[in-house]
């Protein structure tokens, strides 16, 4: 065999073997160009995720931090008016709006719409409450509420007229009796319709029977 011939065959190997290499390599450089890209998809979907995260943990944080400050505010507010808590009106915090409960037992006979003569001295220890507390653009929601049992023979139309009756009893004692403004006041009847709790005793249809006064600002 030539000389020449030698030289052309080594030639052809090394062309080959060039080939083959570069063949080789391009499916793994492919290879690894796909893996980066899923790796920053998957960076990408962490971030978001974490990011998603961080702004729940944030919501959650506000909302728990609200919550205990209006159980503070609660806890302040019912132990603020112990001269009401004397008179069986409780106090609470609803909303930003203080709530003043008053039992139907303590203000009203059964199936009544008239103050009784104890309901007077709370509504009265009510009033200087109201005046020494609640200034400006307070204004007074007087709220009548019933349990579940039907009107029979109290001469009332319905649990809502029973219940508006009241309210309006409270106020006209109130502005009457207690000399406070009467546009103050803004009067409503719900009926059973608001229970507290459900009306399923009576212990609990006692609780459902009551006249709440809120307070609003600029209402």
């Amino acid at each position: 065999m030539s000389e020449r011939t030698l030289m052309t065959g080594s030639r052809s190997l090394l062309l080959l073997a060039s080939l083959l290499t570069g063949c080789a390599a391009t499916p793994s450089k492919s290879l690894t160009l796909e893996g980066h890209q899923e790796l920053r998809a998957q960076n990408t979907a962490l971030t978001k995720d974490m990011a998603r995260l961080q702004n729940e943990c944030d919501r959650l944080a506000e909302a728990l931090e609200a919550t205990t400050l209006e159980l503070e505010s609660r806890d302040a507010v019912s132990t603020a008016f112990p001269d009401l808590e004397a008179e069986g009106i409780s106090v609470d915090l609803r909303g930003g709006d203080v709530v003043f409960t008053i039992p139907t037992s303590v203000t009203f006979g059964s199936g009544k719409a008239s103050v009784s003569r104890p309901g007077q001295e709370a509504l009265r220890t009510l009033a200087r409450r109201l005046r020494s507390e609640f200034t400006g653009d307070a204004r007074f929601h007087v709220e009548g509420h019933t349990d579940s049992d039907p009107i029979r023979s109290s001469g009332f139309k319905s649990n809502r007229d029973l219940s508006l009756k009241r309210s309006m009893a409270v106020v006209d004692f109130l502005v009457k009796e207690c000399k406070i403004a009467d546009e103050r006041f803004v009067v409503a009847g719900y009926g059973p319709h608001w229970p507290l709790v459900p009306n399923d005793g009576a212990a609990n249809k006692a609780k459902n029977r009551r006249v709440e006064l809120v307070v609003r600002r600029g209402q």
